[in-house]
């Protein structure tokens, strides 16, 4: 496709996305499964139609990829989605903030944009990374093994640590960076004597006894980003309230995704972070009456990383997660990685493939490898009852559901439809066992027709397989929702956007 024929379809994308949406003043954009759904390409979608763009949770730990209007591709941690379409950004108070990895993401960001960078206001009572949250959630993990045998697998970012430190009210704050540097120092120092013994045995494990940094070091890392912050350090809540009160537009993005929230995912297997809608007001510090509506990102088939409960899942997690780096040559376009697709998807039509031949089909096809971490995502098939409860605890009437094309060429689609619970019970819809019942609960799945044709790229409902029609329309059903937006492929037109009957009258 031409690009001018580029342009005209994003356009009209646009202007059906305006006319739906024309009467919401903020919408939340959330994640429905356990993250890497594709919420950045919708994000820098949706911005254009938005004065700001503000990122109310996470910490460096959750990567989000856009693509410019020119396809230029931003992998941005910290910084929200809205970079990519030249919005106004702002980092709310609910995300934690790393200075380092920050100054790093602007610097990068400012390669690719020149001149364009547009405004990132950071709030200025965001909590701040040092080195020490590394090296405690390490002990914390050592000591977990230790006592269980088993890790939570965490991104080693520090982000439970700084949450728990938050907590403890002994935290550094993003307005110590651009404050006096004895004050820094002083309160690191309390950070640090609370810290020192648990920091120094988990230095003494690894034979690194020289390794930690005192305060006034940690001050210096933190500081060396401080000319870039001096600028963009405000108070965000009070800049968010008044523009909201002047009518401004407001487009939210969430970190991670609904089954990885503290308080609503698989604890202790999540993020330290709010991945739900509901967090959208907590972290940016705003009242709740302004959040009006609610867009829910799934990927058509769900995949997770860490460990955790995944009663979907067709392979083995630690694997799956290896995959990508043994076979980096499936990772990069080549013949060798056709030759792999089309010799795989033979097996899948001919049902003589194996769980890992199915788990590494889908892996390869959408280069399932984390944007932060790099690992392989496990693979799982769709699923229905994490669907119906990430639309229950969000409140969603929108989804937008992502990667239908991976579906392309298969016979048939495994759905999982329902969880039967250990004692042969089916779980309530809407409803979510708790983490230690879904490590022995079963998936109960269901068989749909699949399509032959490649729909990767495809624009226009009309053009859809009806098998692929019936799918969405099966997904609308179950959960209550209306799904707007179907993504067809990682480019920022491979997009159909469904209206709601009535919505462009």
């Amino acid at each position: 496709m031409e690009e001018s024929e580029v342009m005209s379809t994003m356009e009209s994308t646009l202007l059906v996305l305006a006319a739906v949406l024309k009467d919401l003043q903020t919408l939340t954009v959330a994640g429905a499964q356990w993250g890497d759904e594709g919420k950045g390409k919708i994000i820098a979608l949706l911005a254009p139609l938005f004065d700001f763009v503000e990122r109310f949770s996470g910490a460096s730990n959750a990567g989000h990829t856009a693509y410019t209007p020119d396809g230029k591709k931003i992998v941005s941690h910290q910084i929200p989605c809205g970079l990519a379409a030249g919005k106004t950004c702002i980092i709310g108070r609910g995300l934690m903030f790393d200075p380092v990895r920050y100054a790093d993401e602007y610097r990068e960001a400012s390669a690719i944009l020149g001149d364009s960078v547009p405004q990132i206001w950071i709030d200025n009572q965001c909590t701040v990374w040092t080195p020490w949250h590394t090296i405690l959630e390490s002990w914390i993990e050592r000591q977990r093994v230790k006592r269980s045998g088993k890790s939570i697998n965490t991104t080693k970012r520090g982000v439970g640590p700084m949450a728990a430190i938050r907590d403890f009210r002994i935290d550094v704050k993003t307005w110590d960076l651009i404050g006096p540097r004895q004050k820094l120092i002083e309160k690191l120092d309390g950070i640090y004597e609370n810290l020192k013994l648990l920091l120094e045995a988990e230095l003494e494990a690894r034979d690194c006894e020289d390794c930690l940094q005192v305060p006034a070091e940690v001050a210096e890392l933190l500081l060396a980003s401080s000319d870039l912050l001096a600028r963009d350090v405000i108070d965000a809540g009070d800049l968010s309230r008044k523009e909201l009160m002047q009518g401004s537009r407001f487009l939210f993005e969430a970190a991670q995704a609904t089954m990885l929230d503290l308080l609503a995912g698989t604890n202790p297997f999540v993020s330290a972070g709010m991945s739900t809608a509901a967090g959208a007001a907590y972290g940016a510090v705003i009242p709740p009456k302004y959040i009006n509506e609610v867009l829910l990102v799934a990927k058509f088939y769900p995949t997770r990383v860490g460990e955790g409960p995944f009663v979907s899942e067709i392979w083995d997690r630690s694997t799956a997660e290896r995959f990508p780096e043994d076979h980096k040559e499936l990772f990069v376009p080549s013949r060798v990685r056709d030759e792999f697709l089309a010799r795989t998807l033979y097996r899948i039509n001919n049902e003589s493939a194996s769980p890992a031949d199915i788990s590494q089909y889908l892996q390869v096809l959408q280069y399932e490898r984390g944007a932060s971490t790099g690992r392989g995502r496990s693979v799982g098939y769709p699923d229905l009852p994490t669907l119906r409860y990430a639309v229950e605890v969000n409140g969603s009437r929108y989804l937008a559901l992502t990667c239908l094309d991976a579906m392309s060429g298969l016979d048939q689609i495994p759905i999982v439809v329902d969880y039967e619970l250990p004692n042969g019970s089916i779980m309530p819809r809407g409803s979510m066992a708790v983490t230690d019942v879904l490590f022995e609960t079963k998936p109960v799945t269901r068989v749909l027709p699949g399509w032959p044709k490649d729909i990767h790229g495809c624009r226009r409902e009309k053009d859809l397989p009806p098998a692929a029609r019936d799918v969405i329309r099966l997904i609308e059903q179950e959960t209550g929702t209306h799904v707007l937006i179907v993504g067809t492929g990682p480019e920022n037109d491979a997009i159909i956007v469904r209206p709601p009957k009535g919505s462009l009258s």
